[in-house]
């Protein structure tokens, strides 16, 4: 029998020993003492999705990108940070009116929410005080969490880390469109879920 060891078992052993010795760190860094401390996350307003009379599956909202001083921007006023939540369902044919109140040219690209790239129109910009208006089927499947943001070549990193970015929810045709209540925060990795005590 010869001694030595072929390339195949010392790349299998090498691989077993490096994953062996890394478990331990990520389990430290995946369990609950581990997250940092902060404050609680703020409560996002949502934005004001109304349905026009008769058209019960229609629902209208304006998204307005503006500045909320001391350089920030945001979407509807609402202060620094995520813009609204947009809560949406399967099914909902959605009438979305942009407008661009920034001194600077600005877009909105809807990320991921499925309609045709020439509706979405991330590469379309609108120049300061101009609107423009986009009108969607949200077929079925499309339940998820989605997001907002400027699509503003040559300026989508200052518009973005200045606020402009918000969440889209947009739910089954059995599940609920108002806010539940969250009574805790839970954090997820393999093998287990931590619990985290609600503020």
């Amino acid at each position: 029998m010869a001694d030595y060891l072929s390339r195949r078992s010392l790349i299998v052993g090498g691989t077993a020993a490096t994953a062996g010795a890394l478990i331990p760190l990520v389990r430290s860094l995946t369990s609950a003492e581990a997250l940092p401390d902060g404050p609680p996350l703020p409560e996002l307003p949502e934005l004001d999705v109304s349905t026009p009379a008769g058209k019960p599956r229609t629902k209208t909202a304006t998204l307005t990108a503006g500045s909320a001083g001391e350089g920030r921007l945001a979407y509807n006023h609402t202060g620094p940070g995520p813009g609204p939540l947009m809560r949406l369902r399967d099914g909902d044919r959605v009438r979305l009116t942009f407008r661009n109140d920034l001194d600077a040219p600005s877009s909105l690209h809807v990320h991921g929410v499925p309609m045709p790239p020439a509706t979405d129109a991330p590469l379309t910009h609108l120049a300061p005080g101009q609107s423009d208006v986009r009108e969607f089927t949200l077929p079925p499947g499309s339940a998820g969490t989605y997001w907002y943001h400027p699509h503003a070549h040559g300026d989508v990193e200052r518009q973005l880390l200045a606020g402009l970015a918000g969440p889209v929810v947009v739910t089954g045709p059995l599940g609920p469109v108002s806010s539940r209540p969250v009574p805790s925060r839970q954090r997820c990795s393999a093998p287990r879920c931590h619990t985290l005590e609600s503020s």
